[in-house]
Order: C-alpha cells, then structure tokens, then sequence
C-alpha cells in the first residue's frame, strides 16, 4: 500500500471513530455503527442480531477487562511456547517430547469439563470424550508415566525388531543352495 492511501485510510479512521483511550472503545465504535446497518438484512432473513452467536461473542469480547485481555495472552503465548518444546522434543524424537505431547494434550480436559458443566451439548461432551481417548492412547502406547512398564519395557520393546522388518525379511528370497559346478577334466 502507498503512502498516500495508508494516510487517507488512517486520516478516515481517526475522522470517522476517533483516538481513545481505552483501545476496545474504537472497535466498540465501529461494532455499533455496523450493527444497524445489517439489522434490515438480518430482519428480512428473519435473523434476530441480538441473539446471534456472533453478535454474542464480540459483545462478550469488548465487556472483557483489559487485565483478563492480559491473562489470555500469557495463556496462549505459554501454551505456544510449550508446544513448541513438544515440537522440537518430537522432532528430536526425545521421549520427553512424548511427555511434553501428553501434557499438551491433557491441558484442555479441564476446560471441557468447565465448558460442559456451563452447557451440555453433544459437540462439547465428543471433544471431551476425543481429547480424553488422546491422552489415554498415549499414556498407553508410549509408556509413559510408568504404565505398561514404563521407560523400561518402552527400551525393551524398541530394540526388538518391528513389524516393518519382519515383514521385509519375509519378502527376501532366501538364498538358492548352490549345487557345485561339474569340474571340467583337465
């Protein structure tokens, strides 16, 4: 974008919403001017914006306080930061990525909990039931945390050969006895 439209854009916004003090107040300017102009649209669908989803969400959203704003950010760049450690604990192929992985995982089982306990529906309690088979497939098939025998029976298991060499070794022609060649009198 050019200088001139990125300061004839800028120079409308600030006409149009004003500078605030408060940062959500400007959205919240731009949320209010939109509305009403989509309520004729709304109507002639027979759509009530007032009990919209979204409508909902960005309501909820600018009545957030700047301090909760603050507690989601550190909540999601931690939980960047940890799957990137996962990430390159996987990469490495470490077994405390597979820790890490698990963790990751089982993170969000309480706050499906919450969430079905504020209003059961049937796509909340299948999340729950997939994110709970996750960490119970992985604790299981990884070993981890000392089940099934823990790191020990996980070394035992990977210096034993695997499904995939056996398989090769059952595909390899064995060898053809060799008859000894008749020897030429000579």
């Amino acid at each position: 974008m050019n200088g001139c439209c990125a300061g004839w854009r800028s120079s409308r916004w600030h006409t149009d919403y004003g500078d605030s003090a408060e940062p959500g107040e400007s959205f919240q300017k731009v949320f209010d001017s939109y509305l009403p102009a989509l309520r004729p649209l709304a109507d002639r669908v027979g759509v009530d914006l007032n009990e919209t989803g979204p409508v909902n969400a960005v309501q909820q959203l600018l009545a957030i306080s700047s301090s909760t704003l603050l507690l989601v950010t550190l909540g999601v760049l931690a939980y960047g930061l940890l799957e990137l450690i996962e990430a390159v604990g996987l990469w490495l192929m470490r077994r405390w990525g597979e820790y890490v992985a698990v963790v990751g995982t089982a993170i969000f089982i309480p706050l499906e909990v919450h969430e079905i306990i504020a209003k059961v529906a049937w796509l909340r309690v299948a999340a729950l039931a997939i994110n709970f088979f996750a960490v119970v497939y992985l604790l299981w098939t990884k070993r981890l945390f000392g089940l099934r025998g823990g790191y020990v029976a996980y070394e035992a298991e990977r210096r034993t050969g695997s499904l995939l060499e056996v398989e090769d070794a059952a595909l390899i022609p064995p060898e053809r006895e060799r008859k000894p060649a008749a020897r030429r009198p000579g």
